[in-house]
């Protein structure tokens, strides 16, 4: 509700307000609250989450503005506080911002820092940077419009958000720049420049694989079979390249919904195009066990999409040819409880170089 207090000190106190005075709307989360002026400067509009959830006005003539007065947050001037929330950022302006441009650039650096899906979850709005470049278009994105996040450095709004997850209820996956640290500022990866993004979204289709079928794909040589989820996800790099990133979900998740079969494994899948058709998978990859999550760690490039499946595990004995500026990466954590020899038969066909090296992956 907003209000600006009664005009009489007697029943029924009449004075101008409004509300939202339906269920319909689920506050019990975070959201973006925004009270303002309408375009005529001669009503108050109510905003939750990019949405007008302004359902009864109450004296429209006594409508006024309030100009060089305090205000309070979590209370009122003529009541204890009453609020049950943390407010953890308010941005006050001194004139209405515009729909267009001002107001979207605001909702979008919330939405992206808190995790918020702007407008309605599944059809939602446009999410612009500080410029007012659009980094997740609703009408290209059609169908992934669910629990969008992301991720981005917008120096011009102080934006650093190196690790992000939905806020809606029932999301699952995580995904943070290099590692997922247990809060963003202890993240101790670096954007490499400003205005770089990634942002996903997921279509509303069902975590399960009862309605896919088995694929065999052959990747650089190597032939995997594997089972699908039908829920995809659509991811979007926008302007410059977004290194390696970290992409987690719970194990139980998995568990609970695509049972393995003996000698199969839990792996991401990522492809260039939606149908997920065998030409256009890029990678399918083992998901490796970090306590109760299941993680990969990837470089999405572009616009790529992404799932989850499981697939037969593939032991075999391979020769591997480097060209000009190729490289092979393991795992990040080599979790070994003795010593241990890495060996390999290299022949060498060119200038020499580091043919096995250990370090951290930046």
């Amino acid at each position: 509700a907003y209000c600006i207090g009664p005009t009489s000190s007697s029943a029924p106190y009449p004075g101008y307000g409004v509300a939202d005075i339906t269920t319909g709307t689920d506050y019990n989360n975070i959201g973006i609250i925004n009270a303002r002026n309408n375009t005529s400067a001669n009503e108050q509009e109510l905003y939750y989450n990019a949405n007008n959830v302004r359902t009864i006005q109450n004296d429209a003539s006594d409508f006024s503005n309030v100009n060089n007065s305090r205000f309070w947050i979590g209370r009122s001037e003529g009541y204890e506080a009453a609020t049950n929330a943390r407010v953890v950022e308010v941005i006050t302006f001194s004139s209405r911002q515009d729909d267009g441009s001002e107001r979207r650039k605001i909702e979008s650096y919330l939405a992206v820092k808190y995790g918020i899906t702007l407008g309605v979850n599944g059809t939602s709005q446009n999410y612009v940077n500080s410029n007012g470049d659009i980094i997740w278009d609703v009408s290209a994105n059609s169908g992934y419009n669910y629990d969008i996040a992301g991720i981005g450095r917008d120096e011009d709004s102080e934006l650093n958000q190196k690790q992000s997850k939905s806020v809606n209820n029932n999301s699952i996956v995580t995904i943070g720049l290099g590692e997922i640290a247990s809060t963003n500022n202890l993240n101790t990866n670096t954007f490499a420049t400003n205005r770089d993004f990634l942002v996903w979204g997921r279509n509303n289709d069902s975590f399960n694989t009862s309605s896919e079928v088995a694929q065999t794909v052959n990747l650089r040589g190597v032939t995997t079979q594997f089972t699908k989820v039908s829920r995809e996800w659509k991811i979007i790099e926008s302007q410059n390249d977004v290194a390696e990133v970290t992409l987690s979900i719970p194990t139980a998740v998995l568990t609970s919904n695509i049972p393995l079969n003996a000698n199969e494994e839990y792996t991401l899948v990522v492809a260039d195009d939606p149908s997920f058709g065998n030409s256009n998978i890029i990678d399918v990859i083992p998901l490796v066990t970090n306590g109760s999550n299941s993680e990969i760690w990837y470089d999405f490039d572009g616009t790529r999409y992404f799932s989850f499946a499981k697939a037969t595990r593939n032991i075999a004995k391979r020769q591997i040819d480097f060209s000009s500026d190729e490289f092979l990466i393991g795992d990040s954590k080599l979790e070994l409880n003795s010593n241990f020899t890495v060996s390999a038969w290299v022949l060498n066909n060119g200038s020499g170089g580091s043919f096995i090296s250990k370090g951290t992956r930046y």
